[in-house]
């Protein structure tokens, strides 16, 4: 049985302060550290250390105390305080309590080193990752971040916009059909490796857009690439881009669905739409198109016609909140990663 170590106060020794603080110590020199709950006294000789029911951990003059430094553990945001002795030997505590050892410490007259400085990262690298963590969260909350896909998860397999075509969706293969199919309203879908975005965009969530032009963005044409990373940062979250899909005849049809389908075109793969209806274009669209076929004379793309398969009224009214929580947990997510494998502390 380990005898219990018990703190007395000597002759002319002073007690500053005392406390519980979790007392962290190498478990057999492997470098792993493990926590104790152990009693802290800061007297004006000494410090002493011990577990309450176990050994004692310190018990050090002040005169053998180098200093004292206070920092955080890695990865995760806990305070940390760390002894120096002049020996070479070190003692710490991690615990949101530190602060109050902090002060005694200073009332006893030790040293306190500067925190961590030798960890800091350089200027220049601190500017790029803020940088990096601002755009991060502004193409979360505001950008092309793909919430949608969350939304559709439980879409289905179906005949209705925005749900995975079943057997019973026509198939658009020309521009031919689709006076048929917007007369008989059939359920059509299409597919195409060779997509093309348009210069427009339009809300995410129509019914709440408010007047035509509060729904429709238009964008200047042909598209700087300057101009789509900023769309795709800032107003993505709430529009989506209207494309050109070119059909197995050769001649090209304008679709509206959400920009997070183009993934499957990431790598030259085909784009599969989901169910939806062939509509008339609103003068709006029959601008944009005008405009398309100005620029491209030499293809065939159709101006009066529109394949819609957005699913309409599915972005939930916490959007905004669900946003914000993700860019709140990707950032801490990129913080985690740069204190585990860039600057270790």
């Amino acid at each position: 049985m380990p005898i219990t170590a018990k703190f007395v106060l000597q002759p002319g020794e002073q007690l500053i302060g005392q406390g519980w603080m979790a007392y962290w110590h190498d478990i057999f020199g492997s470098g792993s550290l493990k926590h104790e709950d152990t009693k802290v006294h800061v007297t004006n000789h000494r410090i002493f250390c011990a577990h309450w029911m176990g050994p004692e951990y310190m018990d050090i003059p002040l005169s053998h105390i180098r200093g004292f430094q206070v920092g955080r553990r890695r990865c995760i945001p806990i305070p940390k305080l760390t002894i120096y002795c002049r020996d070479g030997t070190t003692h710490i505590f991690i615990d949101f309590r530190v602060q109050k050892l902090r002060r005694w410490l200073l009332m006893a007259g030790v040293e306190e080193y500067p925190a961590e400085q030798g960890h800091r990262p350089p200027v220049f690298y601190t500017a790029a990752r803020n940088t990096l963590y601002v755009l991060f969260a502004l193409w979360v909350v505001m950008g092309s971040f793909p919430t949608g896909l969350l939304y559709d998860l439980g879409a289905g397999r179906g005949t209705e916009p925005g749900q995975r075509p079943s057997q019973a969706v026509h198939r658009v293969v020309n521009q031919g059909e689709l006076v048929r199919l917007y007369d008989q309203a059939v359920p059509a879908t299409a597919k195409g490796r060779n997509v093309m975005r348009c210069p427009l965009l339009y809300s995410r969530d129509a019914l709440q857009a408010g007047a035509d032009f509060e729904k429709y963005c238009f964008l200047r044409y042909p598209l700087p690439r300057w101009q789509t990373a900023i769309t795709s940062v800032l107003m993505q979250g709430q529009h989506n881009y209207y494309h050109l899909l070119e059909l197995e005849d050769g001649s090209w049809l304008c679709v509206y669905f959400d920009d997070y389908l183009m993934f499957q075109n990431l790598f030259g793969g085909q784009v599969q739409l989901p169910s939806g209806r062939v509509r008339k274009a609103s003068a709006s669209e029959r601008n944009m198109l005008k405009l398309m076929t100005d620029h491209h004379p030499q293809f065939q793309i159709e101006s009066g016609y529109i394949l819609d398969t957005y699913r309409y009224g599915k972005v939930a009214v916490f959007d905004i909140y669900l946003r914000l929580a993700l860019a709140a947990g990707g950032l801490w997510l990129l913080h985690l990663g740069e204190r585990t494998f860039i600057w270790r502390r």
